[in-house]
């Protein structure tokens, strides 16, 4: 949908809401924190997502470019619209929810919707593909979800003895995780940085990111 707050009531009680209720979790853009350009984040949000929510609303030309690229890579797309003129011949044989601007007709038509996508989301995953996790270090994406190969080396300089290492953990996926209750430095018998009895542990601080703070102590004065 775009962002702009007539919308704002739609995405939080409408939208938002009918996935509460049928337990599942959706976010949009503006309300993540990231690195690269907002269309690069909207592309690889939608890849990554089990369902796709799109307010035909107005025929706003980016959310039809974004329901394309959702349709082209075969997601479940549901859309809305709150005035039947506001679909357009090609998309007239796909079945819109038509709620005319009451957010309680559309949650509850939602909602049924949002049960069975989830349902046939799940069904079609693998095991493994369910969990899709995002590593952040420095706010840096260190490893994004379904890499399992090589994990990338990060550089840093400090210049004092004690100092922490921003970590965040991010789940991607529609399904709960189990808690993360141990984090473990490994590291060679030989390295000069070794971790502390200090760390933090918040979770979460936005969307579905856990965020752990570790405190390192060097033997050296610095280590690179």
């Amino acid at each position: 949908m775009p962002f702009d707050d007539e919308f704002s009531d739609i995405y939080k009680f409408g939208i938002k809401g009918a996935a509460e209720d049928v337990g599942a979790y959706a976010e949009r853009v503006d309300e993540q924190i990231f690195t690269e350009g907002i269309l690069d984040r909207i592309f690889t949000q939608i890849s990554k997502a089990d369902v796709v929510v799109a307010d035909m609303t107005g025929r706003n030309p980016n959310v039809f470019y974004e329901v394309g690229y959702a349709h082209a890579l075969g997601k479940i797309t549901l859309l809305l619209t709150q005035a039947v003129e506001d679909i357009p011949f090609d998309l007239k044989h796909r079945q819109h929810i038509v709620y005319g601007g009451k957010i309680e007709t559309l949650r509850k038509e939602l909602g049924e919707r949002l049960r069975w996508a989830v349902e046939t989301s799940r069904r079609v995953r693998t095991p493994l593909s369910s969990e899709r996790l995002t590593l952040y270090v420095y706010g840096l994406e260190a490893v994004g979800p379904g890499s399992v190969t090589e994990i990338p080396a990060l550089e840093a300089v400090s210049s004092v003895a004690d100092f922490t290492v921003p970590v965040q953990l991010r789940n991607d996926s529609v399904d709960a995780l189990n808690p993360i209750t141990h984090v473990y430095l490994l590291s060679k018998s030989s390295a000069a940085l070794i971790p502390t009895e200090k760390a933090t542990l918040t979770m979460p601080t936005f969307g579905m990111m856990s965020t752990f703070g570790i405190l390192y102590r060097l033997i050296r004065s610095y280590i690179r």
